[in-house]
């Protein structure tokens, strides 16, 4: 029986790092992620069809055709599976991707990997949040402060447009359990991946059943989807003081201005990464009250209360 494992990603919790230089790379597992080949790409692709044009069939018949008949892992990671950065993380697709998972692989496990949800807040906003598309004004592709963002977030919070909603990992685990059954679920903690890596990838590993040493010499020293460099930071900023919703192809049409776009892009995506956004005092409290009871929740069903203290989760204590 293949060994199978499915790592939704919330994005910022070392996702990038685990499908490329761990799950992409270790000898013991066929991996469906990126960097994606012409028929694992097509095998997400089609898993994902809306109900009407969803044929099971044809994606179990491209399982077959992964199967190299050896014992490798197979480990499929896509950040999507949870919306990836999409302001549209609907529950009811989210399930249905599970449950057409569930029916497609013989005893899957799922592999969630959490973060404190005021440095993952901290993090996306610092490398893409605020300048997110499919927006209402003024955030549609724009800078916008952190204040203005957070406002706007918790306006929504109680729908799923918003990131605050989309965080609060208790109701996914959840539905997660309701369709793969509790034993199937497992959480691994970010900050543990980050300040205790070797008890992270050895714990991973013997899940997975695979080699714990060439899992850790992979991952050792590696860091994927860094912040976004300060320059790109600096330049948003300014340009929404100067042009504010202004595309600068509008200004700088032709071909000549796709190469000097390019050049500029290619220029501001280099050098140091840019600090990171710290919420307000007065934020963090409203939003460590809105996940401490959730938050308490998961802790007791995953005997993790110490690690959240540990780590400065949000919970009833």
């Amino acid at each position: 029986m293949k060994r199978v494992f499915i790592n939704p990603g919330w994005g910022r919790t070392a996702t990038t790092t685990l499908h490329e230089e761990l799950y992409g790379k270790h000898s013991e597992i066929l991996h469906i992620g990126r960097p994606w080949n012409n028929l694992t790409s097509a095998f997400v692709t089609e898993l994902k069809r809306n109900c009407i044009n969803y044929d099971q069939q044809l994606v179990a018949s491209m399982i077959k055709k992964m199967d190299k008949g050896d014992d490798k892992a197979y480990v499929l990671c896509d950040e999507n599976i949870l919306g990836g950065i999409s302001l549209q993380p609907n529950s009811s697709i989210i399930c249905t991707y599970a449950n057409r998972m569930k029916e497609l692989f013989v005893n899957p496990h799922i592999v969630l990997v959490l973060r404190n949800q005021i440095t993952w807040l901290e993090s996306f906003y610092s490398n893409c949040g605020r300048v997110l598309k499919d927006l209402p004004d003024p955030f549609n592709g724009r800078h916008v402060e952190i204040d203005s963002w957070l406002e706007w977030q918790w306006k929504e919070c109680n729908s799923e447009r918003s990131f605050i909603n989309h965080i609060n990992y208790n109701k996914y685990v959840n539905m997660f359990i309701e369709v793969f059954g509790e034993n199937n679920v497992h959480i691994f903690l970010f900050e543990d991946f980050v300040h205790q890596k070797k008890y992270f990838v050895e714990k991973l590993s013997s899940l997975m059943d695979i080699n714990k040493k060439e899992a850790l010499d992979l991952v050792t020293g590696k860091h994927s989807n860094k912040q976004q460099p300060n320059k790109m930071f600096i330049y948003m900023k300014l340009r929404e003081k100067i042009l504010p919703g202004v595309r600068l192809n509008k200004i700088i049409p032709g071909g000549g201005g796709r190469v000097i776009l390019e050049k500029f892009t290619k220029y501001l995506s280099t050098g140091k990464p840019c600090d990171k956004v710290k919420i307000p005092a007065d934020w963090i409290d409203k939003l460590e009250n809105y996940y401490r009871e959730d938050n308490s929740i998961l802790s007791e069903k995953f005997n993790l209360k110490e690690k959240f203290i540990k780590y400065s989760y949000p919970i009833i204590k």
